[in-house]
């Protein structure tokens, strides 16, 4: 009885292994190929050197040597770099340990994150009680697709923010979905809160907003003991959230509002500009009175990043930014406006990039990369809700929920379109993984039946 026990955990052990691994090495062996070969040689009117394309992580590989060398002078500190700078703190902290200034000592580093998001998919999938085969082959979609590849070979913090994200999908399921693993739930929300403060502090709001609305899911629909216990310890949780959400907020405010400590490395693109917010965020009617300040807050802070993106950004300081700029002028201050326009931010969340980029006269491979897995997101999206519907497993509902939620903070939140298409590569891709994975075990059931006729 013992070897068989010891007989199963072996082939459990290599089955994980074998989903972290083949994306660990995919990432790691794609990243090398493409910094060394495939942007020089495809993409010289792009490429900027060391690996890496045209882009913000240009900007953070200069930063990240400033870091490195002044680190060496007055030793390793966190205030060396501005708080809103967090990929410089990684790719600084790799060149001040390696002492190579290269952006590829990075690779081993996202390849980990990237194989560890796919691990993350997995579980979603298995709590959704889909079979191996359909996990592994939609995982695909996620990790094979070419804007995944901006992920592992690039410098930025998207592939930690997709990381947390999931890891609070997955935490999300286990609670309404009741599995028994508490300790290692809330061990999973616990890693998902930290990333994300780290990297991007604002969003936490929002997963604050998430677990509230499964706490009242699980006080008014399940009606037990457990479950209000449960619930009640979710509200204290999303209490927590939001108060260390606003704290580092104001705190990240204050720093920016203050002056940068001496010694610090300035970025040589900031924009010391400061919005007038009179004519915004103001309440205007009853029913935008209705909704608690904190809301409405958050919707003016939404607000004043669109304008800040569109004021510090001008056609005559960085023109390639200022003609990706789409919907200016679209305002979400108030709770009525931004219900108002919940349908243009949809079609923004899901349709709108590909019908942005196709205004564009100079087409480049960029440009039909982002169609085709745009409308193979779409694709896969629509079959993940026609399985749901048709075989009633209602909890993939959850998931595409909690995606749509923060693609329309998203879509809120961004003015400029491509900056906008990367970002919420994580989000549509769990909708694709979901639907790419119904359409594997549609073709399973098709298949069984159809042998079974035989």
């Amino acid at each position: 009885m013992k070897r068989g026990m010891v007989r199963n955990l072996q082939k459990y052990n290599i089955k994980w292994l074998w989903i972290f691994g083949a994306p660990y090495i995919w990432a790691l062996s794609v990243g090398l190929l493409l910094q060394f070969y495939i942007y020089p040689v495809w993409f010289s009117g792009t490429y900027w050197g060391h690996g890496l394309t045209q882009g913000d992580w240009v900007y953070f590989h200069e930063m990240a040597i400033q870091f490195a060398e002044t680190a060496k002078v007055t030793g390793f500190n966190f205030k060396l770099v501005p708080l809103e700078l967090s990929p410089v703190y990684l790719l600084g902290t790799a060149y001040y340990i390696t002492d190579i200034y290269e952006p590829w000592v990075l690779l081993p580093f996202n390849a980990l994150v990237h194989a560890l998001s796919c691990v993350c998919l997995i579980i979603i999938l298995q709590r959704l009680k889909f079979s191996s085969l359909s996990a592994c082959v939609a995982i695909l979609v996620f990790f094979a697709v070419p804007t995944a590849s901006v992920l592992y070979s690039q410098v930025h913090r998207d592939g930690l923010v997709f990381l947390s994200f999931y890891l609070f999908v997955v935490f999300i399921l286990d609670q309404f979905l009741k599995e028994k693993k508490r300790f290692t739930s809330y061990l999973t929300l616990f890693l998902s809160i930290v990333l994300v403060l780290i990297f991007r502090t604002y969003l936490l709001n929002f997963y604050s907003i998430c677990i509230v609305g499964l706490a009242l899911y699980l006080a008014v629909h399940l009606k037990t003991k457990e479950a209000l216990k449960r619930s009640v310890c979710l509200l204290l949780i999303s209490l927590v959230l939001l108060f260390v959400g606003q704290k580092i907020g104001h705190i990240g405010a204050l720093h920016q509002s203050r002056g940068v400590p001496a010694g610090t490395v300035l970025p040589s693109r900031a924009v010391a500009h400061q919005q007038e917010e009179t004519e915004f965020c103001q309440p205007e009617n009853s029913f935008d009175r209705f909704f608690p300040e904190i809301v409405r807050r958050q919707l003016c802070n939404i607000q004043i990043i669109r304008l800040r993106s569109v004021a510090n950004f001008p056609e005559s300081r960085d023109k390639a930014y200022y003609e990706m700029q789409a919907y200016t002028d679209l305002r979400v201050d108030t709770p009525s406006y931004a219900l108002g326009n919940i349908p243009i931010l949809l079609r923004l969340a899901y349709v709108e990039p590909i019908v942005f980029l196709s205004k564009k006269e100079n087409w480049t491979m960029f440009h039909y990369f982002s169609i085709l897995e745009t409308g193979l997101n779409l694709l896969f999206l629509s079959i993940a809700l026609f399985y749901m519907i048709t075989r009633s497993k209602w909890p993939i509902l959850v998931p595409l929920l909690i995606a749509s939620f923060f693609l329309l903070v998203l879509a809120a939140s961004t003015v400029n379109m491509a900056t906008f298409y990367r970002l919420r590569f994580g989000y549509i891709s769990l909708g694709g993984v979901i639907g790419c994975a119904a359409c594997v075990s549609l073709m399973q059931e098709f298949f069984i039946k159809r042998q079974k006729i035989e």
